[in-house]
């Protein structure tokens, strides 16, 4: 007999767990989570309100879905299916927070209540300050410690500890390559939300890494945000790359957390712009798209690059602080130690695990990966200056915040 602990009681999976009140698998949980926080209304696909939902089924209807995880009894409840970190105190950028016992991360994030994305003039108008917030008290909490939990005094390398965390928290986990939505219309103010869903993630992510917690919370903030802009050039990709596969000629590539487009037949539009600002947008923002495609995604395919090899980058680009203003002694030190230690961890797992006689060739070109993103940045930089200059497009979240 199959008890309904035996199965997620909404497709049929084997459970993960209990989450938000009813025994689920992640990848239905994940959806239930992704739902109220994205705040998107779904329509019936086939417009008869009672699809199948079941393991199996390709491309299972999202609004029969949703309401399958509403009529089993999902709630979302705060204590029990998030553990906020702490926040900060009012001199919290002056604190230093305590790392001596690890809050475990939970393995969904909580509804998120953000203002109302408004566009008007051709500028994405709204306030960008609870994003923020959410943000500094991520980061001026304690250490976080991804499940399965991490032993505080057992030694674990760098690259296991970030892959611990980062195998946890990526919503890769979350949704399959079944469940991708192909889009041909890009909507400004979901993807802006996707983008701070993100980042919000991203901010839990680094504090999961000890030696990043430890920081002033100053200095956690502005390696933060130098970093955070090339974090999403480097994961999208790789999210791209673990969802569709190697195939160098796949134009699949994946933006959001559970959609993708075709990289040469999309466009970014949003219904309060007219059709010459769209057509404006699109000529000049989205060679920049093809141009992360090009230059990251197929490397990556090329190298068919492993977690380890993404821990790497990842690494790189939080701890690389050069040009970061304002930072103490003590952060560039920890950073340069930083850097070595994952190099040196980098080439135990080449000569142990992958059991590689010479590994410079593939090292150069995973290094030519971090020049790339750096490049990325700063050509986006000028587009949105060029784009501000010429009424275009304006975000004050990417061009006041992140892209500094």
């Amino acid at each position: 007999m199959v008890l309904d602990e035996d199965k997620c009681l909404v497709c049929g999976s084997p459970p993960h767990g209990v989450h938000f009140g009813v025994y689920s698998c992640r990848a239905c949980a994940a959806f239930f989570r992704r739902t109220i926080a994205i705040g998107k209304p779904y329509s019936c696909k086939r417009g008869t309100k009672s699809c199948g939902v079941y393991k199996g089924v390709k491309n299972i209807c999202r609004f029969c879905r949703y309401q399958k995880c509403k009529r089993i009894g999902m709630v979302f409840n705060e204590e029990s299916d998030l553990q906020s970190p702490s926040t900060s105190t009012n001199n919290g950028a002056l604190q230093k927070p305590s790392v001596e016992s690890p809050e475990p991360v939970a393995d969904t994030m909580s509804p998120i209540t953000l203002p109302e994305i408004v566009i008007s003039n051709n500028k994405i108008d709204y306030d960008y300050q609870p994003f923020v917030k959410i943000v500094t008290e991520t980061l001026y909490g304690n250490l976080l410690n991804p499940k399965p939990y991490l032993d505080s005094k057992i030694s674990v390398s760098p690259l296991s500890r970030l892959l611990a965390a980062y195998r946890f928290l990526d919503p890769e986990n979350f949704c399959t390559v079944s469940e991708l939505e192909p889009k041909e219309k890009v909507d400004l103010k979901i993807l802006i939300r996707e983008l701070e869903l993100f980042l919000i993630r991203a901010a839990r992510f680094a504090m999961c890494n000890k030696e990043f917690a430890e920081l002033l919370n100053a200095d956690k903030f502005q390696v933060f945000r130098h970093s955070a802009m090339i974090l999403v050039y480097i994961v999208r990709p790789f999210w791209t790359m673990q969802r569709c596969g190697p195939n160098v000629d796949d134009r699949r590539f994946v933006m959001g957390e559970s959609w993708y487009v075709d990289i040469d037949n999309f466009d970014y539009s949003t219904s309060e712009w007219t059709a010459k600002s769209t057509n404006d947008m699109n000529a000049l923002f989205k060679p920049f798209s093809q141009m992360i495609h090009k230059n990251v995604l197929t490397p990556m395919r090329e190298l068919r690059v492993t977690e380890k090899e993404l821990m790497f980058l990842i690494a790189h680009t939080l701890w690389n602080v050069k040009g970061v203003p304002g930072l103490s002694e003590q952060t560039v030190q920890v950073a340069e130690r930083y850097i070595d230690e994952v190099t040196t961890d980098l080439h135990a797992y080449y000569t142990f695990e992958m059991r590689m006689d010479s590994y410079a060739v593939r090292l150069t070109k995973l290094v030519k990966l971090l020049a790339n993103f750096q490049d990325l940045v700063k050509f986006k930089k000028e587009l949105m200056d060029m784009a501000d200059i010429f009424h275009i497009f304006s975000c004050s979240l990417i061009s006041e915040c992140l892209l500094v």
